[in-house]
Order: structure tokens, then C-alpha cells, then sequence
């Protein structure tokens, strides 16, 4: 199934839409379902439902904004309603529902049967009958019922049958129903494309009836117990994101069974995918007052709903309203006016004498650039989120995809002022974090009163303040005309460490999945990927993203060899998993849009792939991975001669690591009287040295020192101890020492190059004085320099620039 009519977005023709036939005279108006009360009447035990199959007038957008003709069920003697009446019960009951269609057409209606038997029953109904099912409520949990007309099956039907839904609840015996709410989601297309497929740009998603921003508006307290049941009775996923909170997942399940967990299998997140005729049990309890949204992140979900009816527009408006900037309304209220589809909003009141936190922050600077017009054959401009790193303010045609990795650490306040450098309004939405509303970035929703979240206009800058409080992986992101931004490149990955810990991308990699300006999926805003290089015997981390428009289904595969490697699972949208839950799995994970997921990744020497594929198994990219035996022998004898003049590299002994954390061995003899010691595997910084035979027994000392936990002054104390006593020999000529340094990931196996490296030049002369050598003791850039004078360790010191 399409997501959306893509061949109009991408600018490569426009296609007609053929009207659907109109099904019968309309004979009522059908009313929203907020699921609030049941149906039917209960007498001894039994409850007794009578429903009708009729053909209704449905007004999605409220009265006097257009209408379409649907089928609908209604409770006898009331008017139809979307959704069908409600129908709940305690375990135990007996139900008893006649199901009369008043069409013209055959209906089968499923989902009204018990759930602990072999096969479902289904009721076949032609028209003008009346079939009864008669079963037990046998098993808790959230489930539905639904019809269509005889040949039509769940995935297909998007028309005329596409309401006839209900809720079916079935509660713990002996216990009151729970305060719970029950949306139940459904979807319904307007036309279709000449080749008979659905025309998905008029497309309608409802909650309990209503689009967004028709839907129902919650409120609460801070502190109250939430507790929602959905149902997603459309053949299309919805990865569904809960602004500003963690929500519990507390069941699963679909319309034959469902799997309520134990206390220890429920876990936390903040976007769950809702894949067709599935039903879930969520709850939360917001700690902080302020407007929030809840909705589908699948944006064609969310955008800007079709006109209906006489208001119907044709192809080509419809694309505009869609694909360009909502310059009809105003920019401060735009989630009211420009969004539509899968989207609550929720209240959270303010609760006495709240105020926001004050205090010194830590300051960012979040530029949103844009570039030149689009080239020929795309449909947008790019854009892109780029930080201001030192003092000069990055150039305003700066682009980089995805937008700069944000690092903040855990519990630090930080204020991230984002100044807005394009032509359109827009707005930051901070995935996953928690934070005040005013800073959520939904501009129409989010605020407290007298503080509503603002559009940041063009030439703007808006402060957002941020004290995380918890480490963790999320996202960054457009909350404004989003297939127009967010397609451009408004997307970013940010991550918070826990205090003392910086960021190390050599061995914490981040893969996120955006959307291209043509809308192909991209990662790491690439199709393409260099080979990456990692160490056997190590433990990487791989924080997993997916931000893409329409990817709800994409998978990531770390394979070898064509089969999937093993991983450990750590956290979910940047909620850290229990310990029972770290367990080796297969290295093959479903990442819907809005999701993160982290993973420990520590792999044996070979070639992988880390691939991001298609919910059908087609493959979108690749990352090609070659994993080295920690080190490869050949890779730590080839950095470590790198400080090294050339002619002096193929000679130099070589000392390196047969596995992480295990003393130096002899990885090579050498023939020159120069040995080189291998980087340290347990250091992030790249580091090498090489120095003359001379000095090794006193070098040696230091190593042993090191490794029985002798650290700083003491190390030196103790050798010059032993230097005086005789016991270390020391050389009696002057004896040289060459070192080269790099940050965290600068190697580059592949090349054998070290980016950004720094090089210090040595010579060591045991006990010499400025008295001795003529040289000087004050340290100096620009002349080389004695250091340590008159002790075993005197060297002059020497700097590249010399």
C-alpha cells in the first residue's frame, strides 16, 4: 500500500482522480463515537445488543463542511454512529447481538465470538436479514469488530466499508471498568487513481470519528493515572508519539487475542508502532502542566486534512495545500490550521504556584539555514540544522544532512537558542525529551497561559530550555509545514550523556534514517557509505534512528555473511532496558518512525554490514563494516611506525595487543634499534611512540609500574629510586623519542592516516643540565628546550613548527 500519492509530491506529473459512486440515498447523518458509554442492555448476566448496518451521511469536518456516503453500524433505534457503538463487558458474560442490514448489499461482519475457540465466527447478513452471534466473553483485553461488504477484505477496505468499526471490550470479572479511555483509529479514501488504486492525497484518518483538529480534547492533572486503549482498524501502520511524557505499554495484542504483560515484560516509550488490526494498552502520569499532542508520525497522517464533499478540490490544489508553506493562516496557530488526521491534543493544568526554572545555563546557538531554489526535478529547497561551534557563527548557506548531533549531559540546564535564518516560519520539536510545553516546539498547542509556544519567524530566535533527565538517544525535528521542512533536511540527532561522560563517535555511532528532498529514504543523509572500520574484542555502541516521512516499517540488519550477527538491547527511545532485558539477539530490529533504539555491539573479526531495509525485506542501504582482530597485528604494526622518519619504519621492533586490556607483546622484531608501541585499545585518543632501544629497560619500569596501580609522581619517584640504586640502566648517549596523537576516532585504518594529528619530537640525554648542553629550561614554541633537568628523564624537547 502507498503512503501517499507520491508521484504528485515528486513533481513528475499530475493524475486525475475518479470520484467514488455515491452507494445509496443518504438516510442519516451519522454522530461521532467518543466510546464513553456502552451499548446494549444487560438483563441476568446477558447482555443483548441490537445493531443496524446503514448507509449514513458522514461529516468528518462538522456539519456544513462537506460530507461523504459511508456505511456505518447504529445501535437500534439511534442514529449510526463512527465508531460503531461500544461494546463492553466483565469476563464471563454472555453477549447476545443481532446485526440487521438495511443495505443492498451482502455484509460479513467479524469479531463477534469469544476468543478461546479453534477459529473465529462471522456472520454473513444479506440484505434486508437479520443474523445473531451468541458467545461468552471468555478473555480480557482490547478488542473489535468490523464489516464489509462480500469480497472485500480488511486491507482493502478504505471506502464505503471503511466505518464500519467498533470497540469491544471485555474487563476482569467481579471489578469495575477501569477509568480508561478506548480511540479507536479509522481511515477512509475519498477517490481513486484511473488504475483503480486509492488516491491517497484524499485520504481521511479519524480518532472515535473526528480528525484532527476535530478530535476530542483531554485534560488532566499533574499527577493523574492515564490510561488509554487503542485500536487501529485501518489496513496502514501508525506509529503513534506521545509529546513531552514516557508512556507504559501494558498490552498487545489484535482482534482474536490479546496479550496483557506482567509487571516485568511492560516497558517505556514514547512512540509505538500500531500496525494494522492491532490494539494496544497504554498509560502514563504527567508530571508537568502545559498543552501536549498526541498523534500518528507518519506525517502524510498529520497533514492538512482534504476537503470533503462540494469542497472537494481538484488534484493539483490539493498538492499545493500539501507540499507548500501554509501562507493562508496564521503561523501561531498552525497546528490548529495547518494539520488534520491522527492528532489529540491534551491539556495538562497548571497546578498552583507552578513556575518554570530559572538559573545560569549552558548556552548553544542552533542555526536553521536554508539554500538556493530547488534544482530542476525536486520538489523543495534544502535545508538544515547547523550549531555554532567556537565563536564564529556558521555561514547562513551552510547545509549539512542530517542536521549537527546535539550533546548535551543529564541533569545540566542548557538553554538552546535557535535562530531562524530562512524565509518561512518554523518551530523546533525536541523528540522524546522531557521538558517544559512552551519548549516542545507545537506551535498552536504547547504552552502554559500566559507562555504559548510561538512560531519562530523568519530572522527570528526563540530560547528553548532544556535540563534533561535522563541520558539516552533521541531526535530533533521541523514541527512546521512539515513535508515541506522536514523533507528539506529539518532533522537531527541528539544525544545526552551522563555527567563526567563525553561523547566518543569513534566508538558511540549514531545511524538515522531522514528523508531526501525526493523523498527516498536516506541514511546518515546518504545512500552512499564508505567502509567503516572497527576492533574486534570491543564494545561499540550503535544508537539506531528513524525520522523518515514514510518509513513506519523500516528495519535495521547488522548481517555477515547474508545472516544476522548477534547484538545486546539497551534502551528504547532513550529509556535504558532492565538488565533481565540486555539479552544477545539476533541483529534485526523494526525502528518506526519516531523510534530509537540503542544496542551493544561487540563482534568477531570479519566483514559486515549494517543495512537498512524496506517492512518487506528490500534493501534500502548499506554500511559496509570490516571488524579487525583487536588489533589486527598488520593494523597496530602500520600506526605505530607512523611517527617514525620513512626510513626508519620498516626496521622499528614493534610492541602491541593481542586482545583489549592484556599487556604489551612483540608483534614484530625489528633490526634498527627503534621501538614503536601500538595505541592503547582501553584510551579513546589515538596516541604512538617510538624511541631508541636505549631507553627501554627505564620504559619498561613505567609499564610495570602502571599496570600494579603505581599512578602520576610516583611512577617517576620510584624509577629514579632505582636508577640511583643501579637497578634501571640508562642510556649513555643521547637517544631520540618521536610521538604522534590524534582525538577519539581520527585513525583511519583503511588509509593508515591520522586526521588532525600531532606530532612531538624528543631527545632523551639522562641527567643533562643547561649547564651541560647550552640548552634552556623554560619551556618555548620556537627553540627546543630542556625539560626535567638533571634527572634520568632530562630531554629536549622539540616542536614540529621548528
Amino acid at each position: 500500500m502507498r503512503l501517499f500519492a507520491s508521484a504528485l509530491l515528486v513533481g513528475t506529473g499530475l493524475v486525475s482522480t475518479a470520484p467514488l459512486r455515491e452507494v445509496q440515498p443518504v438516510r442519516a447523518v451519522a454522530e461521532y463515537n467518543d466510546n464513553l458509554r456502552p451499548a446494549g442492555t444487560m438483563a441476568r448476566g446477558e447482555l443483548t445488543l441490537e445493531l443496524q448496518i446503514q448507509q449514513a451521511q458522514w461529516f468528518p469536518l462538522g456539519p456544513g463542511k462537506g460530507s461523504g456516503t459511508v456505511f456505518a453500524f447504529a445501535e437500534s433505534g439511534k442514529s449510526p454512529s463512527i465508531p460503531g457503538p461500544l461494546l463492553r463487558v466483565s469476563k464471563g458474560t454472555v453477549v447476545r447481538v443481532r446485526v440487521t442490514n438495511t443495505t443492498d448489499t451482502t455484509m460479513v461482519v467479524y469479531g463477534l465470538t469469544g476468543r478461546q475457540q479453534p477459529a473465529p465466527d462471522s456472520l454473513i447478513v444479506a440484505p434486508g436479514a437479520t443474523g445473531e452471534a451468541r458467545f461468552v466473553a471468555d478473555a480480557e483485553g482490547t478488542y473489535y469488530y468490523w464489516a464489509a461488504q462480500v469480497g472485500c477484505t480488511f486491507e482493502n477496505r478504505m471506502y464505503e466499508d471503511s466505518q464500519l468499526n467498533g470497540a469491544f471490550i471485555v474487563d476482569p470479572a467481579g471489578a469495575a471498568a477501569p477509568a480508561d479511555r478506548v480511540m479507536l483509529i479509522s481511515g477512509w479514501v475519498m477517490a481513486k487513481l484511473p488504475d483503480g488504486e486509492p488516491d491517497l492525497n484524499f485520504e481521511f484518518f479519524a480518532i472515535n470519528g473526528r480528525p484532527w483538529p476535530n478530535t476530542e480534547r483531554l485534560t488532566y492533572a499533574v499527577g493523574d493515572s492515564i490510561r488509554w486503549r487503542i485500536i487501529n482498524t485501518t489496513p496502514a501502520p501508525h506509529p503513534m508519539h506521545l509529546h513531552g511524557f514516557y508512556f507504559r505499554v501494558d498490552a498487545r495484542g489484535d482482534i482474536e487475542r490479546d496479550t496483557l504483560y506482567w509487571p516485568g515484560q511492560r516497558r517505556m516509550a514514547v512512540t509505538e508502532l500500531s500496525t494494522p488490526g492491532t490494539t494496544m494498552a497504554i498509560a502514563f502520569s504527567p508530571d508537568r502542566p502545559g498543552g501536549w499532542v498526541f498523534h500518528c508520525h507518519l506525517n502524510w497522517h498529520v497533514v492538512k486534512n482534504p476537503a470533503v464533499g462540494e469542497f472537494m478540490l481538484g488534484p493539483q490544489e490539493r498538492e499545493a495545500e500539501v507540499t507548500t508553506a501554509h501562507a493562508e493562516h496564521d503561523p501561531n496557530n498552525h497546528v490548529e490550521s495547518g494539520m488534520g488526521g491522527l492528532m489529540m491534543g491534551i491539556t495538562i493544568t497548571t497546578p498552583p504556584g507552578y513556575t518554570l526554572p530559572t538559573g545560569a545555563r549552558r548556552q548553544m546557538r542552533l542555526f536553521v539555514n536554508d539554500g538556493p531554489p530547488p534544482a530542476e526535478g525536486l520538489p523543495f529547497p534544502r535545508y538544515a540544522y547547523v550549531l555554532q561551534e567556537g565563536a564564529r557563527e556558521p555561514s547562513p548557506d551552510s547545509l549539512r544532512s542530517p542536521g549537527s548531533t546535539l550533546v548535551l549531559t543529564k541533569g545540566e540546564p542548557t538553554s538552546i537558542w535557535v535562530v531562524n535564518r530562512t524565509a518561512q516560519p518554523t518551530q523546533v520539536h525536541w523528540h522524546g525529551l522531557e521538558l517544559d510545553s512552551p519548549f516542545d516546539g507545537v506551535v498552536g498547542v504547547g504552552g502554559m497561559p500566559g507562555m504559548p509556544t510561538p512560531a519562530i519567524m523568519p530572522g527570528d530566535s526563540f530560547e528553548v530550555r532544556i535540563t534533561p533527565p535522563r541520558a539516552g538517544t533521541f531526535m530533533y525535528h521541523t514541527h512546521m509545514d512539515e513535508v515541506l521542512q522536514h523533507s528539506g533536511g529539518l532533522w537531527g540527532a541528539f544525544l545526552v550523556m551522563e555527567p563526567g561522560q563525553r561523547w566518543d563517535p569513534e566508538h558511540d555511532l549514531t545511524f538515522q534514517v531522514g528523508e531526501a528532498n525526493g523523498f527516498e529514504n536516506i541514511l546518515n543523509g546518504t545512500t552512499t557509505h564508505a567502509k567503516r572500520v572497527l576492533n574486534s574484542d570491543t564494545d561499540y555502541r550503535f544508537r539506531l534512528m528513524n525520522i523518515s516521512m514514510r518509513g513506519p516499517n523500516l528495519q535495521y540488519w547488522l548481517v555477515r555473511d547474508g545472516a544476522p550477527a548477534r547484538w545486546t538491547p539497551l534502551a528504547k527511545d532513550g529509556f535504558d532496558l532492565p538488565e533481565y532485558r540486555r539479552q544477545l539477539a539476533p541483529a534485526k530490529q523494526v525502528v518506526s518512525i519516531g523510534e530509537t533504539y540503542d544496542y551493544q555491539v561487540n563482534l568477531l573479526p570479519g566483514d559486515y554490514a549494517l543495512e537498512l531495509r524496506q517492512g518487506n525485506g528490500n534493501l534500502v542501504t548499506r554500511v559496509p563494516i570490516q571488524v579487525l582482530a583487536w588489533q589486527d597485528p598488520v593494523v597496530q604494526i602500520a600506526s605505530a611506525v607512523l611517527p617514525l622518519p620513512e626510513g626508519l619504519r620498516a626496521g622499528a621492533t614493534v610492541l602491541g595487543y593481542r586482545s583489549t586490556g592484556t599487556p604489551l607483546v612483540e608483534l614484530r622484531k625489528g633490526t634498527n634499534g627503534m621501538i614503536c608501541l601500538a595505541d592503547d585499545p582501553v584510551i579513546p585518543a589515538f596516541h604512538v611512540a617510538c624511541y631508541h632501544e636505549s631507553m627501554e629497560p627505564f620504559m619498561l619500569r613505567g609499564r610495570q609500574l602502571r599496570a600494579n596501580g603505581v599512578t602520576g609522581e610516583q611512577v617517576d619517584t620510584v624509577r629514579y629510586k632505582e636508577v640511583a640504586e643501579g637497578k634501571i640502566k640508562m642510556p649513555t648517549q643521547p637517544a631520540a623519542l618521536w610521538q604522534l596523537s590524534g582525538p577519539p576516532g581520527s585513525y583511519d585504518a583503511a588509509t593508515n592516516e591520522v586526521k588532525g594529528a600531532r606530532h612531538l619530537y624528543v631527545v632523551y640525554i639522562p641527567f643533562a643540565t643547561t649547564a651541560t648542553t647550552g640548552i634552556p629550561s623554560t619551556p618555548s614554541q620556537d627553540q627546543p628546550w630542556l625539560m626535567f633537568p638533571g634527572t634520568p628523564k632530562a630531554h629536549i624537547m622539540f616542536v614540529p613548527r621548528m
